[in-house]
């Protein structure tokens, strides 16, 4: 009967650190992460680092979005100018389609 006690009492402690862990770990929810939506509103070669100032350039998007970002990029020409530096590859990936 003394070894059952033991046991018993070796599984309500064990029983009473794993619960509360256990709970614990339960209640953590991971924050929901979701991408964000660059439109990009002008068609001059700008960097200024930013697309939260009123105006968001080809460049300024692609600089900031970060991967799973969507660039909108509405019709029209972008030339990009070497004078602000070049896009490294990797910077840049993604569908094109109309619309």
């Amino acid at each position: 009967m003394n070894r059952f006690n033991a046991a018993l009492r070796l599984h309500k402690s064990t029983a009473l650190f794993l619960l509360p862990l256990l709970l614990v770990l339960l209640l953590q929810t991971p924050a929901a992460v979701f991408a964000a939506n660059w439109t990009v509103n002008t068609t001059s070669d700008s960097s200024d680092g930013s697309c939260n100032d009123g105006t968001c350039s080809l460049r300024d998007a692609i600089l900031v979005a970060a991967p799973n970002d969507i660039i909108q990029l509405p019709a029209g020409t972008y030339t990009l100018s070497p004078a602000l530096g070049s896009l490294q590859r990797g910077q840049i990936a993604g569908n094109c389609g109309s619309g």
